[in-house]
This record gives C-alpha cells, sequence and structure tokens, in this order.
C-alpha cells in the first residue's frame, strides 16, 4: 500500500491459537466459530501479522511476531506454525533484510508481539534479530512486564525478559504524554496504537491478528480491565 512517499507493508511470522472463548468472552460460540472455526481444543486460527513502513530515510518495523525463544511445550500448546511463512521470510519476500530495519516500534510486550526481538545462538545467548535498528517501548509497558498482574502474566513469558533486555540493549522509551505514539490502555495496560500520516493522509493501524469482524466480536482481551 502506498501513502505519499510511504510504502505499507502487512508481514507475518505464521500462525498461532488461542482460546476461543478467551477471544470473544460473552459473544455464543454458536455465533463466532461461523468464522472463527475452533479446533478440539477450543482455539481458534490467529495470524502473526506485523506492519513494515518504508520512507524514504527509514524502514521501520511494527512488532516482531512470536520469534524463535520457545520450547516444543509452547509449539504445541499454542500450535504454532510457521511452515508457510515466518517474519524474516516474510521481510525478504518484500525486498528487506533483518539488518535494513532502522527502527521497531513494540505496540506491547505480548509475547506474540515482541519474541521476535531477539533470537538464541546455538550456545545459548541471545542476539538481536535487527541488529541496527533502535527498539521503542512504552516505558509503563516495560515496567508493567517485569510484574504483571495475574490476569495477564501469561501473556508475559519470563524467558522472555532476558531475551528483551539483550535483543533491545537500551530501548527508547515514552510516556503517556507523548501524544506522537498514541498511547492506550486497550489490548493490554499500556498498548500503544501507531497511526502512519503523510501529509493530510493517515492510516490508523488496527490490525487484528486474525480475520476482519464486526466491532461486536473484538475478542475479550482487547480490553484491559485492570485500570
Amino acid at each position: 500500500m502506498k501513502l505519499g512517499e510511504f510504502e505499507l507493508y502487512l508481514v507475518s511470522d505464521g500462525t498461532f491459537r488461542l482460546d476461543g472463548g478467551a477471544m470473544f468472552g460473552t459473544i455464543p460460540k454458536v455465533l463466532w466459530e461461523k468464522t472463527n472455526p475452533a479446533d478440539d481444543r477450543n482455539r481458534i486460527l490467529l495470524g502473526l501479522n506485523c506492519l513494515l513502513i518504508r520512507t524514504p530515510t527509514e524502514t521501520i518495523l511494527v512488532d516482531t511476531g512470536i520469534g524463535t525463544v520457545y520450547d516444543e511445550k509452547f509449539a504445541f500448546l499454542y500450535a504454532v506454525d510457521k511452515s508457510q511463512t515466518a517474519l524474516l521470510r516474510s521481510l525478504a519476500a518484500v525486498g528487506v533484510g533483518a539488518e535494513d530495519i532502522t527502527k521497531v516500534i513494540l505496540t506491547h510486550l505480548h509475547f506474540d508481539h515482541s519474541g521476535g526481538n531477539c533470537f538464541r545462538e546455538g550456545d545459548g545467548e541471545f542476539k538481536p534479530t535487527f541488529p541496527n535498528a533502535a527498539y521503542y517501548i512504552n516505558r509503563d509497558e516495560l515496567a508493567y512486564a517485569k510484574q504483571p498482574d495475574s490476569r495477564s502474566r501469561p501473556s508475559y513469558l519470563p524467558h522472555l525478559g532476558a531475551a528483551r533486555k539483550a535483543g533491545t540493549g537500551h530501548p527508547h522509551l515514552w510516556g503517556r504524554g507523548d501524544r506522537a505514539r498514541c498511547g492506550s490502555d486497550a489490548h493490554a495496560r499500556t498498548h500503544a496504537k501507531p497511526s502512519v500520516h503523510h501529509g493530510a493522509f493517515g492510516w490508523p493501524d488496527r490490525m487484528f491478528s486474525g480475520r476482519p469482524r464486526p466491532d461486536p466480536f473484538a475478542p475479550e482481551n482487547a480490553l484491559y480491565h485492570g485500570i
């Protein structure tokens, strides 16, 4: 998609599955399963979608998918599937390599949005997936990820703390007062909703992980209830 001098691409880190009831909350299963059929474990298919923004001077990635820092149990539990595509392959398909990324903007630090910040080498050491990128994270979200409440804890995996530290070094932090970063309480306590603007045009980021659905069918965990 072209937006003035900007080029926008939807890139993918594959798919995974989460419980359909958790995604749709009070919406009856007989309704949501018409568009999102569940498997025998009541999980629905979700896409690990990220946004790539190319400008005349920058190559920006919004979120990094689920990455590769997980074990077989995790892959089985969430049915992680990268057989069709993965983030680096998806980027390569539009002519972008990991070293070409200049900025990584993380909307929040759930494992399916920040897991690809870095990878683990054979000796167990973490390395940044995008070595030339500056990472941007909401400072409140970074603090919350270290001590999440019981409701959100499963989304912030302990081992990703070390991975984030190694992968992002000293990230650029912003706070609620910085309107340019569009901080909001939504899917996560300090979720950020990036908007892409060029002149009079704008393209707000409202990418769900799965297929588009009407607002009444928004996932249950799209709202943070702990405030």
